[in-house]
C-alpha cells in the first residue's frame, strides 16, 4: 500500500523545510523560560490539532459506514424486487457504493499523510524538550509492526474499504447478469 513515511521523508530531504527559526540561537534560548513556555504551548497546539483530526476521522468513519449500510441495504432490497427498473436502480446504487469506496480511500490517504507529518513535526519539537513521549511511542509501534504484533488502524480501514469495494463489484456483476 501507499507508504507515506517514505514520501514525507523524501519531501523533507528534498525541500529541507525549516522547523525552527534560524534567527533564534537555540542554545541560548533553551535556558530562557519564555522560550520553553512558547515551545510547550506550540507543542500543546499540535497535540490538540492531532486530537481534533482523530475525532474528525472517527466521525467520518461512522458517516461512511452508515452510508455503506444504507447503500448495501438499498441494493439488496431493490435487487430482491426483481423488476428491471429496480435492478437498474440497484446497479446505480452499486456504482454509488464504488464511488464511496474511492472517496474513502482518498480520505484514508489524507489522514495517513497528516498523521505522518504530525509525528515528524512533534518528534522534532520533542528533541528540544526533556520527555520524548511520541518518539518512544513511534519506535515501539514501528517495532510491533515489524514483528507483526500490531496492525495499524489505516491498514484495518483499508481492508474494510476493500471488502466494501469487492461487495459492490459482486453486486454490480450480479445485477448486470440479471438484466442481460
Amino acid at each position: 500500500m501507499f507508504n507515506s513515511k517514505q514520501l514525507i521523508d523524501s519531501i523533507i530531504r528534498d525541500k529541507k523545510p525549516k522547523l525552527f527559526n534560524d534567527r533564534i540561537d537555540l542554545k541560548e534560548m533553551l535556558y530562557e523560560p519564555n522560550y520553553i513556555n512558547a515551545l510547550i504551548e506550540q507543542y500543546k497546539l499540535y497535540i490538540s490539532r492531532h486530537k481534533d483530526l482523530k475525532a474528525l476521522r472517527e466521525t467520518t468513519n461512522r458517516y461512511f459506514f452508515t452510508l455503506h449500510t444504507f447503500v448495501i441495504t438499498g441494493i439488496v432490497v431493490l435487487y430482491l424486487r426483481g423488476d428491471s427498473d429496480f435492478l437498474l436502480l440497484s446497479g446505480l446504487l452499486s456504482i454509488i457504493g464504488i464511488l464511496l469506496c474511492y472517496l474513502g480511500i482518498r480520505l484514508l490517504i489524507a489522514y495517513i499523510n497528516h498523521s505522518c507529518i504530525f509525528y515528524v513535526l512533534v518528534r522534532e519539537i520533542e528533541k528540544k524538550l526533556p520527555l520524548l513521549g511520541f518518539e518512544w511511542e513511534y519506535i515501539i509501534l514501528n517495532e510491533l509492526e515489524k514483528r507483526k504484533r500490531n496492525i495499524p488502524l489505516y491498514m484495518v480501514m483499508g481492508i474494510i474499504i476493500a471488502i466494501f469495494l469487492v461487495a459492490y463489484f459482486i453486486f454490480y456483476t450480479l445485477i448486470v447478469n440479471s438484466i442481460s
